[in-house]
């Protein structure tokens, strides 16, 4: 799914307007939680979305459209590999609700070798491979609050300068606990990871 948010060009009034609309959505813990607030939104607009409710909120409609079909799938899949008993088999699936961090630990287990941590010099540094990246712009966590000491991130993505793109807020001593695979921490306070 292409990125949901709609960028202005042109004037910094317009690109305000855009972070206006993102701070309704925004929240500390990142910008994957941030999308599921997105899409909450455009699920009470209706099942075809709202287009002005869409271009009020700087949202592209057909990439939220997009993104209830890869849901719709998704929702499929899970229904036919429910094993005998499960309660979402047939009815609704069970949702994390408002437990965020069930969900961001979820996402960690699916991108653990895609940590940073954010270092002394202001950069953050990917916990494999050491390579300094910046959040993305676009990134609540780049716009709104203070930064985290760790992130989660989807894309790597590299135009001039290098940055991360996607990310949500961790805990470090989580690298260890979902990925014991991957990373060993260097001291029981979790401050140093090495990449086993």
């Amino acid at each position: 799914v292409k990125q949901v948010w709609a960028h202005p060009r042109g004037s910094r009034a317009a690109k305000d307007k855009l972070d206006a609309a993102m701070a309704e959505f925004a929240v500390g813990e990142g910008d994957h939680i941030t999308l599921l607030n997105v899409m909450r939104g455009f699920a009470d607009e209706g099942s075809n979305g709202d287009p002005t409710w869409c271009s009020e909120n700087f949202l592209q409609l057909r990439a939220l459209k997009r993104a209830v079909e890869v849901q719709k799938q998704l929702t499929g899949y899970m229904r036919r590999i429910a094993p005998p008993g499960f309660q979402g088999a047939r009815d609704e699936l069970p949702s994390c609700g408002e437990d965020t961090e069930a969900l961001r630990k979820c996402i960690l287990a699916g991108y653990f070798s895609h940590a940073a941590r954010l270092g002394s010099d202001g950069y953050y540094h990917t916990v494999r491979g050491n390579h300094t990246v910046q959040l993305h712009p676009s990134s609540v966590l780049a716009k709104f609050g203070a930064p985290p000491e760790f992130v989660v991130f989807h894309e790597y993505v590299s135009v001039g300068q290098e940055y991360i793109r996607d990310c949500s807020r961790i805990q470090g001593k989580w690298l260890t606990e979902i990925a014991p695979h991957f990373y060993t921490s260097q001291n029981s306070s979790g401050a140093n990871f090495a990449r086993r």
